[in-house]
């Protein structure tokens, strides 16, 4: 409601609605897939704002799955905008292409273990250009074999 200078109201009539805006809470729906890698706390990216996710209900709506978001930003009702919501981050190992061994439909990196080659397989998680992000229990001492890759074989002694 909209009331310029002079205006008259009535008695008991509301002229505004208190909002606090520490606990602004967010309704969005998103599919269904996407519901399942969203978890609590992940950051959600919108026009001029930042929330965070703090519930994934089991309500839905053709297809689309409600979950409830907290932002301390101070925004207008019934707003609707694009939202990105930060999926979890992909962690592992990052390494530079010019490693990996290409063998059979698989993977492999030459890790140096006590003078020898051993031949590891890789899980790639993510392509990054001139390197990969490979799942693996490396250490940051682990040593890789980086040149001359084809003439190295499984239990080929080295020494640098």
């Amino acid at each position: 409601m909209l009331l310029s200078e002079g205006s008259y109201v009535k008695y008991g009539q509301a002229l505004a609605t208190w909002v606090k805006t520490q606990d602004l809470i967010l309704e969005a729906y998103i599919p269904f897939e996407q519901s399942q890698i969203i978890k609590k706390g992940n950051p959600a990216h919108f026009k001029n704002g930042l929330a965070f996710v703090s519930e994934i209900t089991p309500e839905s709506k053709g297809g689309m799955i409600k979950i409830l978001l907290k932002s301390s930003q101070k925004l207008p009702l019934n707003l609707k905008f694009p939202l990105k919501i930060d999926g979890p981050q992909k962690t592992g190992w990052k390494l530079p292409k010019s490693v990996l061994i290409l063998e059979e439909g698989q993977i492999y990196v030459f890790k140096i273990e006590q003078g020898k080659i051993k031949k590891i397989a890789l899980k790639i998680l993510e392509d990054k250009g001139s390197f990969v992000l490979v799942e693996n229990t490396f250490k940051a001492t682990d040593i890789f074999a980086a040149n001359q890759l084809e003439n190295l074989t499984e239990g080929t002694e080295v020494s640098f």
